[in-house]
């Protein structure tokens, strides 16, 4: 019910719809003044990867994480901190699959490609990332010829049960192509 923020409304926020923040007090204090004593708190917002939180319960839970949890989360990050510098360059990139275990793994975002390279890439069932939903949606309909793409969607580890390394993404009207990712 409050997937937004990690399912804890009373600790955490989601402003922009990608991350959680954690609430914390950074620092009291207190002055006087002819009005009375003043106390003053300040308030930090952490923010977090919705992902993350996708492999636990809550945030008591993240020093838990196991070591392939927290490479899925790294890999991620670094995924969307490419896509998110390179997006006034690019609009697609070729996704290149990355085993961390034997039950887990993750695409990540590698050579910057041009629409009409996308479109090809996919057609012949490579994986690309879109620097958004909008353009992974344009493509999709680029790659199936006008037929409404399949999606948006997210898939999940079945051994797991987690979402984590997974990303939101279309697929071709057809459904015969390759992925194509958005951040």
């Amino acid at each position: 019910m409050f997937a937004y923020c990690a399912n804890d409304p009373v600790c955490c926020s989601d402003v922009y719809g990608e991350s959680a923040a954690v609430a914390g007090l950074v620092g009291v204090g207190s002055a006087a003044s002819s009005a009375g004593l003043i106390i003053g708190v300040g308030i930090l917002f952490i923010p977090i990867p919705m992902a993350s939180f996708s492999a636990i319960n809550n945030l008591n839970s993240l020093a838990n994480l196991s070591a392939s949890e927290k490479t899925l989360i790294n890999l991620g990050a670094k995924t969307k901190a490419k896509i998110k510098k390179e997006k006034y360059k690019y609009d697609y990139w070729i996704a290149t699959k990355v085993t961390v275990s034997k039950s887990e793994s993750i695409f990540i975002a590698g050579k910057g490609i041009s629409y009409k390279t996308a479109i090809n890439y996919v057609k012949h069932g490579g994986d690309v990332f879109a620097s958004n939903r909008s353009k992974a949606y344009k493509l999709a309909l680029a790659v199936g010829n006008g037929k409404r793409p399949v999606g948006p969607e997210r898939h999940y580890n079945k051994i797991t049960g987690s979402s984590l390394g997974y990303w939101w993404h279309y697929h071709d009207g057809n459904r015969k192509g390759g992925h194509i990712f958005y951040v």
